[in-house]
């Protein structure tokens, strides 16, 4: 009797169309078509690291920026 076992790993195309689709504003533009490798904004040797991500949804296109200090925020800008 054997047992197979199937391991679903999310991809980074996973997790953000999941935080995404929490938004209940942007869950309505329906599902991500591409999501953008981050890009760092700011050097690397600054006190703050600020990344921006590009979300492709049909229509519209939005930009998910990073605050990398301690804590973590996220902000959402929607363009039409």
């Amino acid at each position: 009797m054997s047992t197979s076992y199937v391991l679903q790993v999310a991809t980074t195309q996973d997790v953000y169309a999941e935080q995404l689709a929490a938004i209940p504003q942007i869950a309505k533009l329906g599902n991500v078509f591409k999501s953008s490798p981050p890009v760092e904004l700011t050097e690397s040797e600054t006190e703050y690291v600020v990344r921006c991500v590009k979300h492709i949804f049909p229509g519209h296109l939005v930009f998910q920026v990073r605050d990398g200090r301690v804590c973590i925020r996220d902000i959402i800008y929607l363009y039409d």
